[in-house]
């Protein structure tokens, strides 16, 4: 919540003042409390350098964030330096952890068909990073193209990652919702805010119910006793399409009505809490 509090503040400062190097500072040194939230800084500066009027101010201010970003964080290791033993554990973590994600799972299914390690983490490992970045690259086009705002952007850049990494905790969506409830000033489409608002909501459950799957329902009932004795393929079975799969698809039953006058749309169930002034 530290390194989120930091990240959005800079955010903000950049939507509502328009002060692009406190934006870059305050991201760096979020950076340095967690390392994902850097997945927000091309976003921040790709929505930067559209807002400028020359590629040549473009320029500058690419060169300017480079250099404070990197002071930033260079300042924040000083009192921990040298800094290469913290990389090296990122680096085994992004390495080795393979816990309740998607990739997991089909880790799981490959060595069900004796699927020989390392290769049945790679393969999961290697698909998740590829759809991350075929997706992250959508996001800086649409930011690019003015089609979505930058808190938007950084909800789906941030849950993507959560459904596309090999790593998850009950506590890693507090990385994105945040980010959800300030795209809210940022849709003006009915449908697109209540989809937003239902899959924040339904993140938060989802995360904070896990742990019935994590504890009560693998320790408690799928122990051997009341059913049978639980195991990592079928708790991963039950948890992750909880977890990522209800926030993801269920605000797509959210539709528009047909228009009942030719004019006017609803949006089924939920028009009465959707308001937007302007």
């Amino acid at each position: 919540m530290l390194m989120m509090t930091v990240a959005v503040l800079g955010l903000v400062l950049w939507e509502k003042r328009r002060w692009w190097w406190a934006a870059v500072v305050l991201l760096a040194l979020a950076a340095s409390i967690k390392l994902p939230v850097m997945l927000l800084a091309p976003l921040l500066i790709f929505a930067v350098l559209r807002a400028q009027d020359s590629w040549g101010r473009r320029a500058w201010i690419f060169v300017a964030s480079a250099f404070l970003g990197a002071a930033a964080m260079l300042a924040t290791y000083i009192p921990y330096w040298p800094p290469w033993q913290n990389l090296g554990g990122l680096g085994d973590m992004f390495a080795t952890q393979r816990t309740y994600t998607i990739a997991s799972l089909v880790r799981l299914s490959l060595a069900k068909l004796q699927v020989p390690a390392p290769y049945d983490f790679q393969i999961p490992r290697t698909i998740g990073m590829i759809i991350f970045i075929a997706c992250y690259v959508v996001l800086l086009r649409r930011i690019w193209t003015g089609k979505m705002g930058l808190y938007t952007a950084g909800f789906w850049a941030m849950f993507i990652y959560l459904l596309t990494s090999t790593s998850y905790r009950i506590w890693y969506p507090l990385w994105a919702i945040p980010l959800g409830i300030l795209a809210h000033s940022e849709l003006r489409d009915a449908i697109l805010l209540a989809r937003m608002r239902w899959r924040i909501y339904l993140l938060s459950l989802t995360s904070e119910l896990s742990v019935l799957m994590f504890i009560l329902l693998w320790r408690w009932v799928l122990n051997g006793v009341v059913l049978f004795k639980a195991y990592w393929f079928f708790s991963h079975l039950i948890t992750i399409p909880w977890q990522f799969g209800v926030p993801l698809l269920a605000p797509l039953l959210i539709r528009r009505r047909p228009p009942e006058d030719g004019t006017q749309l609803h949006v089924e169930g939920l028009h009465q809490a959707v308001t937007q002034p302007g």
